[in-house]
């Protein structure tokens, strides 16, 4: 019973329930482990109902004792789906969310305006369809790990943008070749997204700081 004389169901019906455990395995074979603090959080966080857990998720303060990790709130974001618990789900996601914003643009901030929208969509997508999906166990490691998976992703994903700029660097080269050969009209309608040695040089510099 709350300190309002209300009585709260716990989030998973029985306080003697313990976290769900998880399956995914390493490479060695070996099952991932949450790390005992995540998992003291989680089993504190069980004696809340819905409600109080969107309440407490809110708190940015990381030397709060009520403070939840990014890896907590993995689990219930997975717990409120298995429970088809909406709103909980959407403001726990929403916590989640907000942290990952500042820290995925920071990383990305090398990039043109346009691909650092596009990449940093890319990356959210693959860890939310990742984390949402409850008949694998592919995300558990965003329980265990959660800013090394994101950084993985993050690193996927720079592989692929700069990938894409060297396909649009040599398009743009040989449009200028036949535009040359042809007279004015270019021979294909590409934008000039061409990037200044300077810029690659960032991109690159960027990569080497998520790479370390």
């Amino acid at each position: 019973m709350s300190s309002l004389g209300i009585v709260h169901t716990p989030v998973n019906g029985s306080l003697r329930i313990p976290p769900k455990p998880l399956t995914r395995c390493n490479g060695s074979g070996e099952v991932y482990v949450r790390t005992p603090e995540v998992e003291a959080e989680i089993i504190d966080a069980l004696h809340l109902d819905w409600h109080l857990l969107s309440k407490r998720v809110e708190i940015s303060d990381n030397s709060s004792p009520d403070f939840l990790h990014e890896e907590t709130l993995v689990y219930f974001i997975r717990e409120a789906l298995r429970q088809e618990q909406d709103e909980a789900f959407r403001n726990i996601f929403k916590t989640l969310h907000v942290r990952c914003v500042k820290y995925v643009h920071t990383h990305l901030s090398s990039f043109p305006p346009h691909r650092i929208d596009d990449a940093f969509q890319n990356v959210i997508i693959y860890v939310v369809s990742k984390i949402m999906d409850l008949e694998e166990d592919s995300g558990d490691f965003y329980q265990v790990r959660f800013w090394f998976a994101l950084k993985r992703a993050m690193l996927t994903e720079y592989d692929k943008q700069i990938k894409e700029i060297e396909v649009e660097e040599e398009c743009i080269q040989i449009d200028q070749q036949l535009e040359g050969d042809e007279g004015d009209e270019p021979a294909f309608e590409i934008a000039d997204t061409t990037l200044s040695q300077e810029e690659l040089s960032l991109i690159k510099s960027g990569l080497s700081v998520l790479e370390g």
